[in-house]
């Protein structure tokens, strides 16, 4: 009988080892992430103005029904903004800028796993005015699932 201690096969042993460890390492971290990314939804639009002009740094902020679970993020140059990574539920959707009015979206409901586009268009005003919709009649775009 002869024994295997060349020095080379037993680097390619523990070689194969290790990368099998780290293959079932990243299977197993990545689990979490999948199953997150199918139960979870968004919430996204542009704000703008009257004239149609964005509406930079304003305000975004989500609140489910419940009060639980708080999101808030701000528009961009174009005046975009996404809420990302909500569970399915109904939210308060409220948008504040310099010079308008407060607008308010009360019961917005997001199925699990949508990706709801909520466009809104802000009226010149104070902060201290503001506008109210219900679910019902928030105008929701190009929504999917």
């Amino acid at each position: 009988m002869r024994e295997n201690s060349d020095p080379s096969n037993h680097r390619n042993n523990v070689a194969g080892v290790t990368r099998l460890l780290l293959c079932a390492m990243l299977v197993v971290l990545g689990l979490p992430l999948a199953s997150n990314a199918q139960d979870t939804g968004y919430i996204g639009g542009t704000v703008t103005d009257k004239s149609g002009a964005a509406v930079a740094g304003a305000q975004v902020v989500v609140t489910s029904v419940g009060g639980n679970l708080t999101r808030t993020t701000a528009t961009n140059t174009d005046g975009a903004y996404v809420l990302a990574a909500l569970p399915g539920g109904a939210y308060n959707l409220s948008i504040t800028a310099k010079g308008f009015q407060k607008y308010t979206a009360l019961k917005v409901v997001l199925e699990v796993a949508e990706k709801a586009r909520i466009d809104v268009q802000l009226t010149v005003g104070s902060v201290n005015q503001e506008i109210t919709v219900t679910g019902e009649s928030v105008a929701q775009v190009e929504t999917q699932s």
